[in-house]
């Protein structure tokens, strides 16, 4: 494992979120011991599996916090709320008010991303902004915002226990100069409307991440092999 410390000092004034997808507890103790203050889990099957009372008691006593950052699958909110502190994939209206309907059960006020999808690829979830398709994204011409996620981040910023931190992306996998107007188009969109978090980069493309104004890198391969 790489010097997570060194790594973090890099990447500064950007926050570090380790992915544990696959990755053991004993990875999880070992990464949490090196400062790290936000994990990442894909699935909500994996943190049943590996994240105990007392692994969730060390988080807390730590100041870890865990963050959902899969598909977010509609009849799994209730447990994922429950055990995570952040939810990076909010990607409908619906999920949001299902976010919200649930965290006001659990009297707890829940930070989220709404995850877009910029680079017009079908298989990847978010809401598709993109124009041209897979093989040439591009935001829509003009600087207009784009009036559905104007009206989405307008309906969850009136949801009471929801609050909306910024968006999440994902770069075009083997192309660095799509991946880098993606970021930076993902980045124009958090400052139109204000919103301060900006989760984009993984171990492939996250110095592009950094570069192009990332808030928050999620790195997992990069750090274990």
């Amino acid at each position: 494992m790489i010097d997570v410390q060194k790594l973090q000092q890099q990447i500064a004034p950007a926050k570090l979120l380790v992915v544990t997808k696959t990755r053991s507890v004993r990875q999880i103790r070992a990464v949490m011991e090196s400062g790290v203050q936000y994990l990442g889990e894909n699935t909500l099957q994996e943190i049943q599996e590996k994240y105990d009372h007392q692994l969730f008691r060390e988080l807390q006593q730590k100041g870890v916090e865990l963050h959902y950052i899969g598909h977010l699958q509609t009849n799994k909110i209730r447990k994922i709320v429950r055990l995570c502190d952040a939810i990076q994939s909010v990607d409908s209206l619906e999920k949001a008010e299902k976010v919200d309907q649930v965290a006001a059960e659990l009297k707890k006020i829940m930070p989220i991303y709404i995850e877009l999808n910029l680079t017009g690829e079908e298989q990847k979830h978010g809401i598709n902004l993109s124009e041209g398709g897979v093989r040439n994204p591009r935001p829509p011409s003009g600087e207009d915002i784009d009036p559905r996620l104007q009206e989405m981040i307008s309906s969850i910023q009136k949801l009471s226990n929801i609050r909306l931190l910024g968006f999440m992306c994902i770069g075009k996998k083997d192309d660095a100069e799509k991946t880098r107007e993606v970021f930076r188009w993902c980045k124009k969109l958090a400052d139109q409307f204000g919103l301060p978090e900006i989760s984009m980069g993984m171990s492939q493309d996250y110095k592009i991440a950094v570069e192009e104004g990332s808030t928050m890198v999620r790195l997992g391969r990069v750090l274990f092999e």
